[in-house]
């Protein structure tokens, strides 16, 4: 079965920027989106709940079933 489940954690060298990297973590939700929309509704609402973020020089880019666990994780280690 094909899925959607990912976990990214990205630590930029100082002074480097990671708006690339979160324009690339966002494009990659909207191109998961459009693949799994037409039979894959289970997917989507995984994509829709995706979540991505910047804490310091770190990007966090998670979709699961349980997104909002992964980032707890997250938040508390960084």
């Amino acid at each position: 079965a094909l899925g959607v489940a990912e976990v990214l954690v990205l630590k930029a060298h100082k002074g480097q920027v990671l708006n690339g990297a979160e324009d690339a973590a966002e494009s990659r939700i909207d191109s998961q989106t459009h693949t799994f929309e037409s039979y894959g509704p289970a997917q989507v609402a995984m994509l829709k709940n995706a979540i991505v973020l910047k804490k310091g020089q770190y990007l966090f880019y998670c979709t699961a079933k349980n997104p909002d666990t992964y980032e707890e994780v997250f938040n508390h280690v960084i």
